[in-house]
């Protein structure tokens, strides 16, 4: 099964867990719990595998929670580790802003069509070995030149990625300081995708920043694109995914 997602990144910063009040940090959100007071089945698992564009390695990086907001940290003889080809690596814990990850790297493991395998080792209680995920095939955007300007109400927007064979869908997605961000599908094995004039739109301000400085009229464009297929979670988990991304992204220039 395949899905589209948002471009790849760190859970970690993904769940970053700070209440934010118009605009400013007040409170951190989140809570633990140890994993030695916890079972596998009352556990949701969030796996990602980030294989690199050459190839080279897949940062894996994997999130367990007991509820909204609550993570689970790894105590006892409790671990995460990750397997590809001949490697295993076991994730180290990072925690920032209150959100709590397991990240690692496995070099050498990263071509279209590898797997990969994320084991929840346990003793307590029933161990969570063979979430799995094969990974996609690297997408490469080729068009638009970076820094090329284009007017949202006059020009069209060529986006052009690399032929690589793959059978799964791209998500094209853009961003920007002074526009609406928005996203469309390129289907599996079409190479381009056109964002037409008048389809950017220039942001309005909300209510809580009427007083804020006027929004600019010009303002550098991110366009991303992002492959990502779903693997097979152990079902001994409560839910969850485990996804492998690919994604390339360059900025421009949006005018009126």
């Amino acid at each position: 099964m395949h899905r589209s997602a948002p471009p790849a990144r760190s859970l970690l910063r993904a769940l970053a867990c700070s209440v934010v009040v118009v605009g400013v940090v007040v409170a951190p959100a989140c809570s633990s719990v140890h994993s030695e007071d916890i079972d596998t089945d009352a556990i949701n698992a969030e796996i990602r595998a980030h294989p690199r564009n050459d190839g080279s390695a897949t940062d894996v990086s994997v999130t367990l929670s007991a509820g909204a907001l609550t993570f689970v940290d790894l105590t006892g003889d409790d671990a995460l580790v990750a397997r590809g080809g001949e490697q295993e690596v076991t994730l180290g814990k990072n925690q920032a802003l209150g959100a709590l990850a397991y990240e690692g790297t496995l070099a050498g493991v990263g071509a279209a069509g590898d797997e990969v395998t994320v084991a929840f080792e346990r003793t307590a209680f029933a161990p969570a070995p063979s979430s799995t995920v094969t990974l996609p095939a690297p997408v490469s955007l080729t068009a638009p030149e970076a820094t090329t300007s284009f007017s949202r109400e006059t020009d069209d927007i060529v986006v052009a990625i690399a032929e690589d064979g793959s059978t799964d869908p791209v998500q094209l997605s853009w961003s920007g300081d002074c526009v609406v961000a928005g996203d469309l599908e390129i289907p599996a094995g079409q190479t381009t995708a056109t964002i037409a004039h008048g389809t950017i739109v220039k942001s309005e301000p909300s209510q809580s920043e009427a007083n804020a400085a006027p929004i600019a009229d010009t303002c550098a464009l991110h366009l991303s694109v992002v492959r990502s297929v779903d693997g097979i979670l152990d079902d001994a988990f409560a839910g969850g995914h485990i996804t492998a991304i690919t994604e390339d992204g360059r900025d421009v220039t949006t005018t009126p």
